[in-house]
């Protein structure tokens, strides 16, 4: 039984995470991280950091599989916007999500993206992502829940009309 410490109340066990579209997001400039958030345990921050190396510096989109996880990134005038998901998550979704958190981060730090030490802007931005992690997986989560209701209540009106 994995036991959590205080320092780890808000880190979720990584074997827990199969129903978070994304595990960990960041922006980078080239293998400088200028902001990351996680809120799992494992060792991707390391993997990352290894990708990163192999990202081309040019204007691109593609995605990395990794074990059952996927790394997906957007290269945008030499700023790398990064997120892992699992496996089972859209890519249409995922590069939504980066296109989001792209936007957002050049209305704050576009004017110093390109001078900003590693980890500079983490305190600022860290939020932000988490932030719009949690409201993916809400608006995910409500969109599963209408869709099993949906189902649901055609079942029940299918037996009202086709008692068993």
């Amino acid at each position: 039984m994995m036991q959590h410490t205080q320092q780890d109340t808000n880190k979720v066990p990584f074997s827990l995470l199969l129903d978070m579209p994304i595990l960990y997001a960041l922006i980078a400039r080239g293998k400088n991280v200028l902001a990351e958030y996680t809120s799992a345990q494992g060792n991707f921050p390391t993997v990352t950091r290894v990708l990163l190396s192999k990202i081309p510096e040019q204007d691109g989109k593609m995605s990395y599989v990794y074990d059952n996880h996927v790394f997906h990134y957007i290269v945008d005038n030499g700023i790398i916007f990064l997120c892992m998901s699992d496996e089972s998550m859209k890519r249409r979704l995922t590069f939504s999500f980066l296109e989001e958190i792209k936007t957002i981060w050049r209305k704050e730090f576009a004017s110093v993206e390109h001078t900003a030490l590693a980890f500079s802007l983490n305190d600022q931005f860290a939020p932000v992502l988490r932030q719009q992690i949690v409201s993916l997986e809400s608006s995910l989560n409500i969109n599963y829940l209408t869709y099993i209701i949906s189902k649901c209540s055609i079942r029940i009106h299918l037996r009202i009309i086709f008692p068993e």
